[in-house]
């Protein structure tokens, strides 16, 4: 930013009048947090830069042009002000508004794949609905289809996080290098959790025809198993990781096979 933005030498009714937006408007900015904070010249009285200008006339561009709500301006407004006069260029806005586009949906499939994960770890894929995942995250049925293509492709996701989770696990325990095989077996029981009935779910979907499942089933084993590997000591056979996983996943599937039973 360069000297003369910074310099505080505007009023509010010189902000109107070089912006064309309406002082209540501007106040209306200011508290929802669009805009840099004035300089404070006494009590009541402040002070606005070029960089204020810049700010109300890019948030009206936006308004008008782009049809954009002002929570997302907010968002985009801080990056678009770096680029001085290059922000009102279509082309810069139209990229930043499509990168925090991406973002916020990243963070909203995130927040769906969190909970989605939790429940179905607890009632398995045919005990929970779509629609109480979107009360659980508090969306519409139409805002998590325009997330996921359905019920499936967010269990697929849930188990692809299970793994990823547990695989990064593995790569940053402690200590570094080689673990024996009895830490691995009660790192791998911890990590997995109740959390192995969605891969063991999932493979038995993939087992009963379901083609997604089994190739997801596949892929996600497969990286557990090497992930285990890469954390067994070089004398031990390679199929070792391939059995540690497939017996945590045994362990886990008994576990709770005995608690649904004692719940009967």
């Amino acid at each position: 930013m360069t000297g003369a933005r910074r310099t505080a030498s505007f009023t509010m009714s010189d902000l109107v009048e070089r912006t064309g937006v309406a002082a209540t408007t501007i106040h209306h900015y200011q508290r929802l947090g669009l805009l840099p904070a004035p300089e404070r010249v006494a009590s009541n009285r402040f002070r606005y830069s070029d960089l204020h200008v810049q700010a109300v006339k890019l948030i009206r561009v936006l308004r008008e042009r782009r049809r954009l709500p002002l929570e997302t301006i907010r968002r985009v407004l801080p990056e678009l002000l770096t680029h001085d006069e290059h922000a009102f260029r279509p082309t810069m806005w139209e990229q930043v508004v499509t990168t925090d586009a991406h973002e916020t949906l990243s963070r909203e499939r995130a927040t769906v794949v969190l909970s989605a994960r939790r429940a179905f770890a607890r009632r398995g894929f045919t005990g929970v609905s779509v629609g109480e995942l979107c009360e659980a995250v508090r969306i519409a049925k139409g805002a998590f289809y325009e997330l996921f293509a359905s019920k499936e492709d967010v269990f697929l996701a849930s188990a692809d996080a299970v793994v990823t989770d547990v695989v990064r696990a593995l790569d940053a325990a402690p200590p570094a290098g080689p673990l024996a095989q009895r830490d691995l077996v009660a790192l791998l029981d911890r990590l997995l959790a109740s959390e192995a009935l969605v891969l063991v779910e999932m493979a038995l979907r993939g087992a009963y025809g379901r083609v997604d499942d089994a190739v997801a089933a596949r892929r996600l084993i497969t990286a557990m198993e090497d992930a285990v590997a890469r954390r067994l000591r070089p004398t031990v056979a390679p199929q070792t990781g391939a059995l540690l996983v497939e017996a945590a996943l045994g362990r886990s599937l008994r576990a709770l096979a005995l608690r649904q039973r004692g719940a009967q």
